[in-house]
């Protein structure tokens, strides 16, 4: 269920009675933002490595050839 989904199933489960969903706000300390950078450089890196290790054992030559001449 998303929140869209459980705001209007609040507000109409009163009948009669509107239901004010309420707003939370939580900062993040600058300790996540940082991890979260880490962490998604870090599969980043882990990407390329894998990419280079396929393009070694599997190499595509004709991906540099150049193109066929037409007839």
């Amino acid at each position: 269920m998303t929140s869209s989904e459980e705001e209007t199933t609040a507000v109409t489960a009163g009948e009669g009675v509107q239901q004010i969903p309420a707003v939370i706000q939580v900062v993040q300390p600058p300790a996540v933002a940082d991890a979260r950078d880490a962490l998604l450089a870090a599969i980043g890196k882990e990407a390329q490595h894998l990419r280079t290790q396929s393009q070694a054992r599997h190499p595509r030559p004709w991906r540099n050839s150049p193109a066929p001449t037409p007839w």
